[in-house]
């Protein structure tokens, strides 16, 4: 029973996943989310999406606050496809409503490794050097 699914369309190194809530008197229907990864998601029929090998990410909670936006860290992943469920309202209906704006998962940046200027692979990557400017 996922509220959603996101396939970032190849495997991704996830660290971290922020969510956005709505930015009006609704802020708070959004209290928690629980996050997983999917080895593999079949969402061709919308009402049984399939899905193999979860790994449970943890609880995205938002601790009774009416931040519109957080970010949570989850444990380092390699996976394509995130499911999320919207576990609990703060809304005072029982919570049965959630909604959110936005969603964003985050990757690490990986280092470039600086080229051997005396040896570049493609010189016209490597930097020109400054010219010489004389002391006044």
């Amino acid at each position: 029973p996922f509220n959603a699914a996101l396939d970032l369309g190849s495997e991704q190194t996830v660290t971290m996943v922020e969510i956005w809530r709505r930015n009006d008197s609704m802020v708070t229907d959004l209290a928690n989310v629980q996050c997983y990864a999917a080895e593999s998601l079949d969402y061709s029929d919308r009402e049984n999406i399939k899905y193999t090998n979860l790994t449970y990410l943890g609880t995205l909670d938002f601790e009774g606050s009416s931040d519109r936006v957080r970010v949570f860290t989850v444990p380092t992943i390699n996976t394509r496809y995130l499911l999320f469920y919207f576990g609990a309202s703060g809304r005072g209906n029982g919570g049965t409503a959630v909604s959110i704006a936005d969603m964003c998962v985050w990757t690490p940046k990986v280092a470039e490794t600086p080229e051997d200027p005396e040896n570049p692979e493609n010189p016209e990557e490597t930097p020109e050097t400054p010219e010489e400017t004389p002391a006044e």
